[in-house]
């Protein structure tokens, strides 16, 4: 995967589920931000027979993935927040009585 989009290799990897964990989850996050790549992804996924799979099936996990991703994401963001403002609460009184003392 480049800085771009992804290579051919990288969405016929992702399609044949040969991706490790890692890789798997930087393809999932770069869908989630590149209509271009997700267009390709799909295109891709047409080409190839699903006998046992029906296309809404296979659409819907791709989304699923997405969506896993982008939730990871944003807990994450939100976590990171949450733990900002508390250190800045916890800190605050003392940050104040300092300043007081000097004054």
């Amino acid at each position: 995967m480049n800085d771009r989009h992804l290579s051919a290799e990288d969405i016929q990897s992702y399609i044949e589920l040969t991706l490790d964990e890692p890789e798997n989850e930087q393809v999932i996050a770069h869908l989630s931000t590149c209509d271009t790549c997700l267009l390709a992804v799909e295109a891709a996924w047409e080409k190839i027979p699903q006998p046992n799979l029906e296309e809404s099936k296979v659409k819907t996990r791709l989304w699923q993935n997405i969506n896993r991703s982008n939730l990871a994401g944003n807990l994450l963001g939100l976590g990171i927040q949450g733990f900002l403002k508390t250190i800045v609460g916890l800190l605050s009184p003392l940050l104040r009585s300092k300043s007081n003392k000097r004054g």
